[in-house]
């Protein structure tokens, strides 16, 4: 896992990774709205297990997400993951992710500079995290 100098300590291996997620992301996640199940209990539990607060940011667990999550008005669901796998997607695009030593730091901001979602999980968390978040699709 070779270092990169750049200013979110990322490696390389890191970067391939996030940057194969921006792909899948733009593939078949992207238009996949409201086909998504924050609630699947395999995802819940893996939460559970890991000590993840995927929505509820001000939690005292180490691993955590917090997100806007604002139904569309012609959606007839609020599909939370479709939200954070969006947040997820902005964050990696705008080199808004960070590493220091074993954490994964995110941000995300609208177009206001409002934040809108605020995250930090395990970097050996993350992947299993995020693969159990995208197979709650239906």
């Amino acid at each position: 896992m070779g270092k990169t100098s750049n200013e979110n300590n990322l490696s390389k291996e890191d970067i391939g990774r996030l940057y194969n997620y921006l792909c899948m992301y733009e593939r078949e996640i992207k238009y996949s709205y409201g086909k998504f199940d924050f609630n699947d209990v395999a995802f819940q539990e893996f939460c559970k297990d890991n000590q993840i607060a995927p929505k509820n940011g001000r939690s005292h667990l180490p691993n955590k997400f917090a997100f806007n999550a604002e139904k569309p008005k012609r959606a007839q669901t609020n599909d939370m993951a479709h939200h954070l796998l969006r947040h997820i997607r902005n964050a990696i695009a705008h080199g808004l992710v960070t590493k220091k030593g074993k954490m994964l730091y995110w941000k995300d901001y609208n177009v206001n500079m409002k934040e809108t979602m605020n995250g930090c999980i395990r970097e050996d968390l993350y992947w299993s995290f995020l693969d159990k978040l995208i197979k709650t699709k239906h």
